[in-house]
């Protein structure tokens, strides 16, 4: 085997191991966007709740106030 031919088959190598951890890396990339956008919607979903609970605290302390 040739010099030229032993290089040439590790940069294949080198590529194929190169190309294998670029698509792991995209793959986590891919899960890391998905858990990204589900805490942001379930960060969105308890402040919207939050302001659900706290108008009505407001509602229930003017209520008080008026009926006292």
């Amino acid at each position: 085997m040739s010099n030229n031919q032993k290089r040439i088959d590790q940069l294949k190598l080198e590529m194929q191991v190169a190309v294998d951890e670029f698509n792991k890396i995209q793959e986590k990339i891919k899960e890391l966007v998905v858990a990204r956008d589900s805490f942001k919607m379930k960060a969105f979903s308890c402040s919207e709740r939050l302001k659900e609970l706290e108008g009505q605290e407001e509602v229930g302390t003017l209520n008080t106030e008026v009926v006292n």
